[in-house]
């Protein structure tokens, strides 16, 4: 293989940061961010993780995740408004009038013009490709899927990284992870790839452009 594959990660690169999404959903919800995020971690801990990992590598459909969640909040604040929250379709209301990071999109689609392998690499969950896929549109762009919670584990565990270059056909030498988390950056750095943490557009763009003007690339 003569090019790279750039592997975009989805949520915070391909969408907004992560932080105005949050912030978005308790406009919607009138959930405090600070109770809803603990909420979610205490859920995660029953199963031995944090955060959305048990939704991420498939291990709880997002029904009984939003159930566990609002009976959580309820422990945590016995007079708190679940009302306006569907937590049993959580990724719905989650993406509802969210939308994609443009710049980034339209670079995918200039890299895969260019003749450069596309693959997102992504944490995500089983009950929101219906949502996200549409987002992005870019099904008609992507080489290679890796989701984590269809292959059972999540970065920054080297094992979905392994399994990236064994979709792609490929070695940790020819991939590049463009990620807005330093962690999966720091990870794949131990693979063998190269990284572009993301901060912003410009940052990001900029990388982009160095890496693809390196003749060592070519």
């Amino acid at each position: 293989m003569n090019k790279p594959i750039f592997w975009f990660d989805f949520g915070g690169v391909l969408t907004p940061p992560i932080k105005a999404i949050i912030y978005q959903y308790q406009q919607k919800t009138q959930l405090p961010a600070n109770i809803m995020l603990q909420a979610v971690k205490d859920t995660a801990a029953e199963f031995g993780y944090t955060g959305l990992e048990p939704l991420e590598i498939g291990l709880i459909s997002e029904q009984e995740w939003g159930i566990r969640v609002k009976n959580r909040l309820t422990q945590l604040q016995p007079n708190i408004d679940t009302s306006k929250a569907d937590l049993e379709h959580f990724g719905r209301q989650w993406f509802e009038n969210i939308q994609p990071n443009t710049p980034m999109i339209d670079k995918v689609r200039q890299l895969k013009k260019a003749g450069f392998t596309i693959g997102l690499l992504t944490n995500n969950v089983r009950e929101w490709e219906a949502y996200w896929r549409p987002m992005i549109n870019l099904d008609d762009v992507l080489d290679i899927i890796v989701d984590s919670c269809k292959v059972g584990c999540r970065k920054p565990d080297q094992t979905i990284f392994q399994i990236a270059e064994q979709q792609a056909n490929t070695t940790a030498q020819h991939c590049i992870l463009i990620d807005d988390t330093e962690e999966n950056c720091v990870a794949a750095q131990k693979r063998g790839w190269q990284t572009i943490h993301f901060i912003d557009n410009d940052q990001v763009l900029k990388e982009i452009s160095y890496l693809t003007a390196n003749k060592s690339l070519e």
